[in-house]
């Protein structure tokens, strides 16, 4: 759960830095952050379904338009309680500081790789679950 939280820490951070607003960022991600757990879901069931065919892919793959939709309704609901009402982003930040400099490095390199793959990995596993090829 920490690294969701420093993750929704760097996303703070980057939009702050474009909108300047600190309301508006913490919405901003938010939303991005329920976007990312969204993807990450999709990217679950998909590898699910090509290692154990089960009803909840083979939904995925009969009606996947609903399936993306409410994945994406449900992941901000989810998330809603914990960060966009609950979180402070002082509470995070003091203890994402607190931790030794060369873990926090790691903790950052695992999250901007993490961001960058995570949609690329999600295509590629949507596709040859549904489709079959790339």
């Amino acid at each position: 759960m920490r690294l969701i939280d420093f993750a929704f820490l760097k996303l703070f951070h980057f939009v702050f830095y474009l909108r300047r607003e600190k309301d508006s960022a913490k919405w901003g991600a938010f939303l991005y952050l329920s976007s990312y757990l969204a993807i990450c879901i999709i990217s679950f069931v998909c590898l699910l379904g090509l290692l154990y065919d089960n009803k909840l892919c083979q939904y995925l793959k009969s009606n996947s338009l609903f399936f993306w939709m409410a994945a994406f309704i449900l992941s901000p609901i989810l998330m809603s309680s914990r960060y966009y009402r609950k979180a402070s982003i002082t509470v995070i930040e003091t203890s994402y500081n607190t931790m030794e400099r060369s873990k926090r490095k790691l903790i950052d390199k695992l999250i901007y790789v993490s961001m960058i793959a995570l949609p690329g990995l999600t295509f590629v596993l949507y596709r040859l679950y549904v489709f079959g090829h790339l």
